[in-house]
């Protein structure tokens, strides 16, 4: 139940020195285990102090291994910590003071039949019940070859990148056609029989090669197709030195060291397979899970994964490409934890220095730490410069805190903050930022939001979402960075608490606003209670609600109202069709604050029915489904209870084909519209052969049973004998395109009043295309026309564009114009995006020009800021973040 950080989160950069490098570790100073439901946590004894740059811990080979005339391999010296690994009980062999030269003399012996040496003539090595075996497979004898000695440069040596060496596959071209990584790391399938991962302590060690000579007691001198094979393990190379006596290899010469998920090449190794340490010279390496290669001057694997290295480059681009990289005196890899750190590092692009770091800290993985996280930047005419730098706390697995420090040029510096707190029975969120004495305005700027969701008990939930700001104007000056904060013109204050029972449910519910367009502000609800439910009984529905409410406003009439609705209903479904009767009452009763008590009780009864017909075709199914519904609500007519023709909380419902259908014709309870109608609709449906549905369309009309009726969709004024005309359509020709159509006609003479047309084409994660036109000619003296387009599309594998533009065609005006272009190759992206949009409209059209820069690193993450792309998942629901993962 922990908290996974938020993608645009993931880089944590830490612009510190070395010396304080222990705080973006201190999370790990917290060893949390969820019991029975919840967490406890405790110091982890385990933990150790992160690796210094001066002194990189490295078992060496001890004084028994240079009486044996062990070497390590040539090269740069590296500054080591002697490890002392425990006391083995060694088995002594019957001639352990013979020496004995064994070399392949048989003429049947082949390559294709291995022959294994036995213990007449060989030592048969056991040690902590490790069993070595070593076996000839060719007699023809190899020479020795030179040791490699390390070229002593300030940088590793860069040979000729060979993909295949690093366990790079490329696509096949037809699925590689579109794609911008022409391929991916896959290491082999090996990790199974004798090199199943486990217990290396006890596993046997099985060494092949084509020539060997041993001493007994002493030295193994291999070559020639040398694989060492153990449990998580495997080592090749062409030439190799075996200590028995304190299982210690030197390697030479094409050498391959392999553990699942990692691969390290060079000349020279030296492993010691007792502390499963191994130290190389010229290392090039490959973590395949982390899409990570790099290259050192030395380096060293220890037993938990943990990799130090000197004079190193790091990078995640694809082999032959160095687009980027990091380069740094030292650098160590933790990628059981999910991270790295560097000191003394430079960044390159395409091998050019470009910035220099004292200390780095980055992420291998989404493990969370704590530490800065990349900064992001933004440009208007207003603010200027709006630099962000955000810095992530990992308090625990279940509580994390973002702190930002946003300067923006012309008004000051802000502070952001987000705290997030999870436990087993709720998520909260609590997020704040305060700017003291804008430049711009000479006040004080600040926002307080708070987000929860839990389930205390079971049955019981609890919500609470409450957002104020200091001014108007805050959300048009001050678009938070990082918070994440629900915007309005009305902005929620609200909390509520409720049980759901078998066959009802109960809640109660608090509800301020704060109204930052300048208008009116809402009715306060302080408390709401309400319980409704059903209960069956003999097919028949028996349905309830009951709701009081404490309306509280500064400046209008308040009160207090109690609202009933009781209801019985019978639902009877066949394939061919459905009816459906309903009966019930519905009662309204106030005491406000003028000292009047209006309340008003009405019956309502309606009877729903339709049919269905199928016809089955070649190519799908169609339906035609003709509905009609009586409906018979009582009133006094079209006063409303409360003063001024206002209303609590209810509102008239909005024209559409289902609203024809409802029953009140309002939502909320404060109204209820007196009517008797038949509404009656037609829809038919096609579906294909797969069940999918392809087509709809349907067309529906209240007519009106008497001259006295209260407005209804369709109807505003209350005086037509029926209701304009509702039409609604949708066409899915494809999985990828929607086409929809919604519109108002007027009975008489078949105009479309209101018109409302959609296009959405997605046929992939890279292609988009949406368009939107809204058309409201009702009223000829507030005609409004509406056109919105937007979209991605990439040009090339590389280059893909995104645009916007909203155009107000009544007025002639631009409402919003947004362009962008990307490109990204296998290992980045970059991204720019310009917008000029209408921020008052009012009086005149006042437009405002906005800059976006956003960089996006294979395995780092994004600096900059994405609001100009955050139409796409407004449009369309689709997480833009999500393509950071290339």
């Amino acid at each position: 139940m922990s908290f996974k950080i938020k993608k645009s989160r993931k880089i944590l950069l830490s612009i510190l020195t070395a010396g304080i490098s222990s705080g973006a570790s201190a999370s790990y100073l917290w060893d949390c285990v969820q019991i029975d439901g919840d967490w406890r946590c405790n110091a982890n004894p385990n933990f150790t102090e992160a690796t210094t740059p001066e002194a990189i811990r490295s078992p060496v080979i001890d004084s028994a291994a240079s009486e044996q005339n062990i070497q390590q391999p040539s090269g740069r010296a590296i500054s080591v910590e002697k490890v002392t690994a425990p006391p083995v009980a060694v088995k002594q062999v019957a001639q352990e003071t013979a020496t004995t030269t064994t070399e392949a003399t048989s003429a049947n012996r082949t390559a294709e039949q291995p022959v294994e040496i036995s213990a007449s003539d060989s030592q048969a090595y056991s040690k902590n019940n490790r069993t070595t075996e070593v076996k000839i497979t060719n007699e023809t004898p190899q020479p020795t070859p030179e040791p490699t000695k390390a070229v002593q440069t300030a940088e590793p040596a860069r040979p000729e990148d060979s993909s295949a060496e690093l366990d790079w596959v490329n696509f096949a071209p037809i699925d590689a056609k579109d794609l911008v990584c022409k391929g991916r790391y896959v290491e082999p399938s090996i990790w199974n029989g004798v090199l199943a991962q486990t217990d290396t302590q006890q596993a046997p060690l099985y060494i092949d090669a084509d020539q060997s000579s041993s001493e007994l007691g002493g030295i193994t001198t291999l070559r020639g197709n040398i694989v060492m094979r153990q449990p998580g393990r495997q080592i090749e190379s062409e030439y190799g030195e075996f200590d028995s006596q304190n299982e210690q290899a030197i390697l030479r010469t094409n050498v391959r060291y392999r553990e699942p998920g990692f691969l390290v090449t060079s000349n020279a190794l030296s492993a010691d397979l007792r502390t499963d340490t191994a130290i190389t010279n010229e290392a090039r390496y490959v973590l395949h899970d982390q899409h990570l290669r790099g290259e050192a001057l030395a380096m060293t694997r220890y037993a938990d994964q943990r990799i130090e290295s000197q004079q190193s480059y790091a990078t995640f681009c694809e082999p032959g490409n160095d687009d980027w990289g990091i380069r740094s005196q030292t650098m160590s890899l933790y990628p059981a934890e999910g991270y790295g750190e560097a000191w003394h590092t430079r960044f390159e692009v395409a091998g050019v220095p470009v910035f220099y770091l004292p200390y780095f800290y980055f992420p291998l993985d989404d493990t969370r730490r704590t530490g800065f996280l990349y900064p992001s930047f933004s440009s208007n005419s207003t603010n200027g410069l709006d630099l962000a730098i955000p810095y992530y706390f990992n308090i625990a697995p279940n509580v994390d805190d973002t702190l930002t420090a946003r300067i923006i040029e012309n008004r000051g510096l802000m502070l952001e903050n987000e705290f997030r707190y999870l436990n087993r029975f709720s998520m909260n969120q609590l997020n704040a930022s305060y700017l003291n004495s804008d430049n711009l305005t000479s006040e004080d700027r600040w926002l307080v939001n708070l987000e929860h969701q839990g389930n205390p008990a079971p049955r019981w939930t609890t919500n609470v979402d409450f957002t104020r700001v200091s001014d108007n104007n805050y959300f048009d000056d001050l678009t938070p960075v990082n918070l994440q904060v629900p915007t309005a013109t009305d902005l929620n204050q609200r909390a509520s608490v409720s049980y759901a029972g078998s066959t009802y449910t109960a809640s109660a519910l608090v509800n301020d606003y704060q109204t930052i367009d300048g208008g009116t502000s809402p009715y306060t609800r302080i408390p709401q209670l309400t319980l409704k439910g059903y209960q069956s009984l003999s097919g028949f529905q028996l349905g309830y609600q009951v709701q009081y409410s404490d309306f509280q406003h500064d400046s209008l009439v308040d009160g207090k109202r109690v609202h009933l609705r009781p209801s019985v209903s019978y639902d009877l479904n066949r394939p061919w069709g459905y009816i459906k009767p309903e009966a019930g009452v519905w009662s309204s009763s106030y005491e406000l604050s003028n000292g009047t008590s209006p309340s008003r009780i009405a019956g309502f009864g309606s009877l729903d029915s339709g049919l269905i017909f199928e016809r089955q075709g070649e190519l799908g199914t169609q339906t035609l489904e003709p509905r009609i519904k009586l409906l018979s609500v009582d009133g006094d007519g079209t006063d409303t209870l409360l003063p001024d023709q206002t209303f609590f909380d209810s509102g008239a419902l909005g024209f559409s084909y289902t609203n024809l259908f409802d029953n009140f014709g309002y939502a909320g309870n404060d109204q209820i519209a007196k009517t008797q109608q038949a509404t009656v609709g037609l829809q038919s449906r096609i579906f294909s052969l797969s069940g999918r549905e392809v087509f709809h369309a349907g067309i529906a009309q209240a007519h009106y049973l008497n001259s006295s009726h209260d407005p209804r969709p369709g109807d505003a004024s209350g005086t037509a004998n029926q209701s304009t005309l509702a039409i609604t359509a949708a066409w899915r020709p494809t999985e990828t395109l929607q086409i929809h159509h919604d519109s108002r006609m007027d009975e008489t003479d078949a105009s479309l009043l209101t018109q409302n047309y959609r296009l959405f084409y997605y046929p992939d994660s890279s292609r988009m295309l949406y368009t939107s036109l809204r058309i409201d000619e009702a009223d000829p003296a507030n005609v409004s026309r509406q056109i919105d387009i937007a979209g991605r599309w990439p040009l090339t594998n590389a280059w893909s564009v995104i645009g916007r533009v909203t155009e107000d065609l009544k007025a002639d005006e631009n409402l919003e114009t947004r362009i962008g272009a990307e490109y990204q190759s296998c290992c980045w992206k970059v991204r720019l995006t310009a917008q000029r949009a209408v921020i008052d409209s009012s009086t005149d059209f006042t437009r405002e020009n906005s800059f976006y820069l956003q960089f996006v690193l294979r395995g780092l993450g994004s600096l900059g800021q994405s609001e100009g792309r955050q139409f796409l998942e407004d449009l369309t629901g689709f997480n833009e973040d999500k393509n950071e993962n290339f």
